[in-house]
């Protein structure tokens, strides 16, 4: 698996994106990844390791590691329009970076861990959920 693709219908387009926000003065908060799977997402890499839950995403071995190949690659990424990498202390544009955005995956105090959760690549929770009590979901 590659990092990420950095041609003109990928990186491309966020290079354009970065180059216009300067242009305006405006900061990016980038997010690496999201919660959600309609763009892709946490569950995406699930998918591509193969796995079943989403939760995957935080204690697969594999995907932790294609996740931090990501974040390096986008931070060493150098925009293709300004000449200018994205880490912010290069950037005066993508001053911060969002490791994900709506995590959910930390239980409530009256939770097992780990949480289940409904996803599309999961439709339904862990077989082997339990809540606090010990009762199976």
């Amino acid at each position: 698996m590659t990092a990420g693709n950095d041609g003109a219908t990928g990186l491309g387009n966020l290079d354009y994106t970065v180059a216009q926000a300067g242009k305006l003065g405006l900061k990016l908060v980038i997010p690496f990844t999201g919660n959600w799977g309609d763009f892709g997402g946490e569950d995406q890499y699930v998918a591509w390791a193969g796995g079943s839950y989403h939760d995957d995403f935080y204690t697969n071995a594999t995907i932790k590691a294609w996740y931090k190949a990501w974040i390096s690659h986008l931070l060493n990424h150098v925009n293709s329009i300004t000449g200018v990498a994205y880490r912010p202390s290069d950037s005066k544009v993508t001053s911060v970076q969002h490791t994900g955005t709506d995590a959910e995956t930390a239980p409530r105090r009256d939770e097992a861990w780990p949480r289940p959760r409904r996803t599309r690549a999961t439709n339904g929770p862990r077989p082997d959920a339990t809540d606090a009590r010990g009762a199976t979901r």
